[in-house]
């Protein structure tokens, strides 16, 4: 759920699903193919940046994030935000790790 609020995915489908998707509303599916492991190493980073952070939190720097301006605006939005944005960081790495979570592209046509 935090991945899929964050990035505004309505819903994840396995690769076998999009292309059925694809071909369900009229396209044809020329290519399609998994590059899981292309993308593994953006998903590592994302982790380590995000327990770096949760390590480095202190009182103080909470107290300035929730002084900046532009979080202050936003409110309870931007908190909601930052800490969905932090799960689905740790959620993705977690997922990908146990085969869950591919990534795939598709070229179709219409």
């Amino acid at each position: 759920e935090p991945f899929n609020e964050y990035w505004n995915f309505p819903y994840m489908e396995s690769l076998e699903g999009y292309k059925k998707l694809f071909r369900k509303i009229g396209f044809t599916v020329i290519k399609a193919e998994d590059v899981s492991e292309q993308t593994r190493k953006n998903w590592d980073m994302f982790y380590d940046i995000a327990l770096q952070e949760l390590k480095s939190m202190t009182l103080r720097k909470m107290i300035r994030y929730k002084k900046n301006p532009s979080i202050v605006r936003q409110g309870t939005r931007a908190a909601r935000i930052a800490k969905n944005q932090f799960y689905a960081n740790i959620f993705t790495k977690l997922c990908f790790d146990a085969g869950v979570v591919q990534y795939g592209y598709f070229v179709v046509q219409k």
